[in-house]
């Protein structure tokens, strides 16, 4: 019955987020879900993993255990922080300025889709045509999105990963949390956990 029941919320989920409920995981927060995605996501030696500067710092410490277990490299993206910068920038500016930071041993990207200290939104969608075109996975902290902003699964198709909790601008129960999954990294991605799911 319990597995039937959370069937149903992640069936609702998708259905409100325009996914498939298979490409969904269920966590407890947003912090569980992205280590799902760091930690699970396969990378070589001196792989480089990319994170906003402005990032929640349980995400930065994930990427800094990531990078130390695996001998990868860790680097921190930096972004505009002032006002006068912010008002300048468009979204193609932000982006091109995020991608100016890429080099070729850069893999994988960590940043929220909203920065929550300066409200700031990235334009994830232009982003992700960057990154899939140049196979790094970008991982979207999206904590600080859905219930703000409109967020729909079918229009991220350049995204790889994002992870949500649902109990702050969605208002749900503290202790709810659920990740998006690309298709296309679905059976690459290294399960942290065994059990029953």
């Amino acid at each position: 019955n319990a597995w039937r029941q959370l069937w149903q919320v992640q069936t609702s989920l998708a259905e409100f987020f325009g996914a498939r409920p298979n490409d969904l995981i269920l966590r407890t927060n947003v912090t569980e879900v992205l280590n799902t995605f760091i930690l699970g996501y396969p990378l070589q030696p001196k792989d480089e993993i990319l994170i906003g500067e402005l990032e929640y710092g349980a995400i930065g410490n994930i990427c800094q255990f990531r990078a130390q277990r695996d001998n990868l490299n860790l680097r921190v993206l930096k972004i505009p922080q002032s006002q006068a910068a912010l008002v300048s920038m468009t979204e193609d500016s932000l982006v091109e300025l995020i991608c100016s930071q890429f080099s070729p041993q850069t893999r994988v990207v960590v940043i929220s889709h909203v920065i929550a200290s300066l409200g700031l939104k990235i334009p994830i969608e232009k982003l992700g045509k960057t990154t899939r075109k140049l196979g790094i996975a970008l991982i979207i902290d999206g904590a600080y999105a859905p219930g703000a902003i409109p967020i729909n699964f079918e229009c991220l198709d350049e995204i790889d990963f994002y992870g949500c909790s649902l109990y702050k601008w969605m208002l749900g129960p503290k202790g709810t949390g659920f990740g998006w999954v690309h298709p296309i990294h679905q059976r690459s991605l290294i399960p942290l956990q065994a059990g029953w799911t």
